[in-house]
């Protein structure tokens, strides 16, 4: 047996549904998701997420996908955004297993144990948005047990009644199996969905690593480590009027091409401007600068007109900032094209 860890830390679904293949191997049997945390209760996360799924289940060997969520307590409120992923695991027919579900309603009734099952700080603090050791064992042992279950059920196969038994409603069929052809974001009328190849390049992969096809000089790979040693590596620049060109492929389906960067309100990050190919009069601006106390990974649509073939994304540092020190830095991730 072969174990593949594609996690990527502080990063949510808009990233991964584009640039999962970067991070996993297509060839795997079971595949276990986690962005219960990571991703914010919105309609774009949960749009990103259902497209990760959908291509999830549609990988050559037809991978068992199997969702996993963690849980805070240290978030504005207790729903996040894998509250969403559930509509969606119900609708592919994949397994979600909640720690929340599990764990919260005990941490209510004996609050003194919560500190036991979440993460200290460098400081000693408790920090109620990760799940220390102990929590994560447990996660573990919900996923042992549900799995042990399964394996149960295909040893000791129930008989399965005979179609004369069930009921019949108009002669629809009894199980339907496979991917639906339509995702929950679609009309009921509309053409079935789009098998999508995305292209990703990235600063967190080894396979596709993002690389400038341009670079006026002012760009440069930066590494910033965290307190506790994690490590997360960027495309930065500091200086306005920088700019950097990369070479994207597009081979159809959305005809969308989006960056990925940091999101945060601490580190001084700017509003950059990017665009494809020529259309600089149509280049979209990309803040670095949010409200939320978080330091996300996000994704910004750069055009969604994009024809198959070849092209150049180009993006610029601005002046403009909406840090409150004035700080114009833009840290980027990543490009994804479907």
């Amino acid at each position: 047996m072969t174990m593949q860890n594609g996690a990527v830390a502080a990063t949510g679904s808009r990233y991964m549904s584009m640039c999962f293949l970067e991070h996993v191997d297509d060839d795997a049997d079971i595949i276990f998701t986690e962005f219960a945390v990571n991703d914010q209760r919105n309609e774009p996360n949960a749009e990103s997420f259902e497209w990760l799924l959908r291509q999830l289940l549609e990988l050559p060997k037809r991978p068992a996908v199997i969702n996993v969520q963690t849980f805070g307590l240290g978030y504005a409120q207790l729903t996040t955004g894998g509250d969403v992923h559930i509509a969606f695991a119900n609708y592919y027919d994949a397994p979600l297993i909640s720690l929340r579900n599990a764990l919260l309603p005990q941490l209510l009734e004996t609050r003194s144990a919560a500190p036991s099952y979440f993460a200290k700080l460098h400081t000693g603090v408790t920090d109620f948005k990760h799940i220390n050791n102990r929590g994560h064992q447990m996660l573990a042992d919900l996923l042992i047990a549900y799995t042990q279950r399964q394996l149960c059920t295909l040893s000791h196969p129930t008989p399965a009644p005979s179609s004369s038994s069930l009921p019949s409603y108009d002669n629809l069929p009894v199980d339907v199996e496979g991917i639906p052809p339509l995702r929950l974001f679609q009309n009921y009328n509309d053409p079935p969905a789009p098998h999508l190849s995305p292209y990703c390049s990235s600063t967190r992969t080894l396979k596709t690593p993002l690389v400038p096809a341009f670079n006026d000089g002012k760009w440069e790979n930066w590494t910033f480590t965290a307190t506790g040693g994690s490590a997360k590596t960027y495309i930065r620049a500091t200086e306005p009027g920088a700019k950097i060109g990369f070479k994207v492929p597009v081979r159809g389906g959305m005809g969308r091409v989006r960056v990925s960067f940091l999101q945060s309100s601490t580190f001084g990050l700017g509003i950059c401007k990017c665009w494809l190919d020529e259309a600089k009069d149509e280049a979209v601006l990309v803040d670095g600068f949010w409200q939320s106390p978080l330091n996300l990974a996000g994704t910004q649509t750069v055009t969604n007109k994009a024809t198959i073939g070849e092209h150049m994304l180009w993006c610029e540092l601005t002046g403009h900032t909406r840090d409150p020190e004035g700080r114009t830095e833009f840290r980027l991730i990543g490009i994804d094209a479907a």
